[in-house]
């Protein structure tokens, strides 16, 4: 029901390497998670690593230099496609909400950061933010979130997953 899974089985990959941790940072991601992504030498790679670099407070410099390092080595000189997915809305987010400005600001920087790295590394946005945005709109937003008022529900998983397929297709349709 995780979203990595969700996607995978969407698209129909022939092989699906899940070398994801959960809580992981960028950096842990590089120390980590990379060399087995790198083995496997996929030619699809997804990443959604940037919540778990706020909540640690990791500064959007070193964040931006440490995702760009690692799309980088996942683009293998172009021979992978990599879609990244930015910040949802954190600040509606029931967890959050006593931290909503800070979180909206960092949101914010994270945003502008991954948006500059997919562009120069040739990598592929998969806009979580808009999203989240449009899920509050239209009211689907609380269905998303999970008990715990911070991660994606079942639901949540589901829709992170669309998002994904949404930008895979439309960039493979091309």
């Amino acid at each position: 029901q995780a979203w990595p899974a969700v996607f995978s089985g969407a698209v129909g990959v022939s092989r699906y390497v899940n070398v994801g941790i959960s809580g992981a940072t960028v950096q842990q991601a590089l120390d980590q998670e990379l060399p087995k992504a790198l083995a496997a030498t996929a030619d699809l790679a997804t990443v959604w690593l940037n919540v778990n670099d706020i909540v640690k407070f990791v500064s959007a410099e070193q964040y931006e230099g440490r995702l760009r390092t690692l799309v980088k080595a996942l683009r293998r000189g172009g021979r992978a496609r990599v879609l990244v997915a930015n910040t949802p809305p954190l600040e509606v987010l029931p967890a959050a909400r006593p931290y909503a400005a800070l979180a909206a600001g960092a949101v914010a920087s994270y945003n502008a950061a991954i948006a500059r790295v997919v562009q120069e590394e040739g990598a592929e946005l998969v806009d979580l933010h808009a999203a989240g945005l449009a899920a509050q709109r239209d009211g689907r937003a609380p269905a998303l979130v999970a008990q715990d008022g911070f991660h994606p529900s079942t639901a949540g998983h589901a829709a992170v997953a669309a998002e994904f397929l949404r930008v895979y297709r439309a960039a493979t349709a091309r």
